[in-house]
């Protein structure tokens, strides 16, 4: 039988990491060589799906003399749909989780206990990574997720999404972890409020350098444009989803204060969005501004407005790419044009839609293509 070549180490793992998505060819790469095992072994195992219905033989698997994937474990998530004692088992079991750095929780109408909540923050401790996914539409609290969230020590990055419906008024006594760099939140809007009035209140203010809002009301814009400014120094990366519910509230939102900010991405909806953005859009001040990316749904072109839009962004945005996005409804990338003449002629416009947008999956899909029903 003929020798398969070796090749450089270098080219194996280029060849194997193009294959990341791709669980099925990942299996037949490992099968090539023993070289090609131990690449693929890291892409195989370094991501955990894990249920009631396959928690027992994750469990039988880590048990065995013969398993090895332990170092290679980087992401775990729990799906949860009822008490899940399945958690408690397994955690009871001294397996080593140290090298896990992100931890994903989807609680699936149900709420995490206490002592489910306790177990798994002191069994992964040392993660960076954290994402509560809590998709109920029952009364659920804010404040016990805040809690969660805070004790784990090390965490550097967090998002959280619910429908939290009571629970606003955080303990000030609980603290966010001292290495936030980065807060993505899908909140009803007094639940981000709520947040944000949480923030403020720390004696020593914790700062980020990426801030993603999901969803936000214009009139409860006030404490979240507040925690922005005092990110004034550090702010690099801002995503804002901003509602507007009549064309009488007004959008007060000024982001001069964030000179640091490398880019920006924003998505005005309701009555007189055009006007909303143009006026959160014309506050940017930041020397350092690389990128603006708006998305504006295909109604939004029979609104005013636009004349001051175009206006504005080609006067002020000579040096940075400015990019619209739009819905996959229909193809107005024509119309969206002729809407900007001015900014499209100075070729610093580009159109392009959602879901062929690399920019708009990058802020919009850790929320919308994460959360999935476990099979």
């Amino acid at each position: 039988m003929q020798r398969l070549p070796s090749l450089p180490g270098e080219i194996v793992d280029a060849i194997i990491d193009e294959c990341h998505a791709d669980p099925h060819t990942l299996v037949s790469c490992s099968l090539v060589s023993k070289q090609w095992f131990a690449s693929s072994r890291y892409h195989l195992f370094s991501t955990i799906e894990l249920s009631s219905k396959d928690s027992e033989a994750f469990s039988r698997l880590l048990e065995s003399p013969l398993c090895t994937i332990t170092p290679y474990l980087n992401e775990i998530s729990f799906h949860v749909q009822d008490d899940a004692p399945w958690i408690l088992d397994l955690l009871s079991k001294g397996f080593y989780f140290g090298t896990v750095m992100t931890l994903n929780i989807f609680c699936y109408g149900v709420d995490l206990k206490n002592p489910l909540r306790d177990t798994i923050s002191f069994h992964f401790s040392s993660i960076t990574y954290l994402r509560v996914f809590a998709a109920t539409m029952a009364c659920r609290s804010l404040a016990p997720d805040v809690h969660f969230i805070c004790s784990f020590p090390r965490l550097e990055n967090v998002l959280l999404y619910g429908h939290h419906q009571s629970g606003f008024h955080i303990d000030s006594a609980v603290r966010l972890p001292p290495n936030i760099r980065a807060l993505k939140l899908d909140l009803p809007s007094p639940a981000l409020d709520g947040v944000m009035q949480w923030l403020l209140a720390h004696e020593k203010l914790p700062i980020v350098s990426s801030l993603h809002i999901f969803r936000v009301q214009a009139e409860h814009c006030a404490a979240l444009e507040q925690y922005t400014q005092a990110c004034q120094n550090t702010l690099e990366d801002l995503m804002i989803l901003l509602h507007k519910r009549s064309a009488e509230e007004e959008v007060n939102f000024d982001l001069r204060p964030n000179t640091n900010l490398n880019s920006i991405f924003l998505s005005a909806n309701g009555p007189d969005a055009i006007h909303a953005a143009g006026a959160v859009l014309s506050s940017l001040s930041s020397p350092y501004l690389r990128d603006v990316i708006l998305r504006v749904p295909y109604v939004h072109l029979r609104q005013e407005g636009w004349g001051g839009l175009d206006a504005m962004l080609a006067s002020r945005m000579q040096s940075v790419a400015c990019t619209v996005v739009t819905d996959d409804s229909r193809n107005y990338g024509p119309e969206l044009r002729k809407r900007l003449p001015t900014l499209s002629a100075s070729g610093a416009l580009q159109v392009v839609a959602q879901s062929r947008s690399k920019v708009a999956a990058y802020y919009l899909n850790e929320v919308y293509s994460r959360f999935k029903v476990s099979a």
